[in-house]
């Protein structure tokens, strides 16, 4: 049996696993779309089934949680408060806290080094597609892409967050 503080990080955990296999499928799912949809067009990589995607993906995501908040599915644990203008009171307050600035600051600057890593492998595997026997393949480009970061997420974030509860 799980105490209150387990089953709640044991919860954290279930959450950012779903959340980081989600990501990489649909890296690997883009990749194969952009490729599949641009295989005979000479002019470059056609990003629109991206968009087709992420709008059909939003509109789920709306769908769900305004059908969760009228069900009012909540966490009986957490209590909520009636006054939305206190929460956002309370939210402010914390900013006066250096510690907490400077956790924000962290999580932010971490999370654009990740995002400029990324941009840069991307961008790092057009080149390597190009210079590799002058490949102009846009599908195989944008497949090895799209496995590459499912690879990354697969093996890397996982395997890092299951052994982050020991170093940390």
């Amino acid at each position: 049996m799980y105490s209150a503080g387990e089953k709640r990080k044991l919860e954290f955990w279930k959450q950012i696993t779903t959340s980081i296999v989600g990501v990489g499928l649909f890296n690997f799912l883009g990749g194969l779309m952009v490729g599949q949809y641009s295989e005979n067009d000479h002019s470059g990589p056609d990003y629109s089934p991206l968009f087709y995607l992420l709008m059909t993906v939003t509109f789920l995501d709306i769908l769900v949680l305004t059908t969760l908040m009228r069900l009012g599915g909540s966490d009986p644990e957490v209590k909520e408060e009636k006054d939305g203008n206190n929460r956002v009171k309370k939210s402010l307050a914390l900013l006066k806290n250096p510690k907490v600035v400077l956790f924000i600051v962290w999580c932010m600057t971490v999370s654009t080094c990740g995002g400029i890593i990324v941009a840069f492998q991307l961008w790092y595997l057009d080149d390597l597609m190009v210079v590799w026997k002058g490949c102009r393949d846009v599908y195989s480009i944008k497949v090895l892409q799209g496995l590459s970061l499912l690879v990354q997420s697969f093996l890397g974030e996982i395997p890092f967050l299951f052994f982050s509860g020991e170093i940390i």
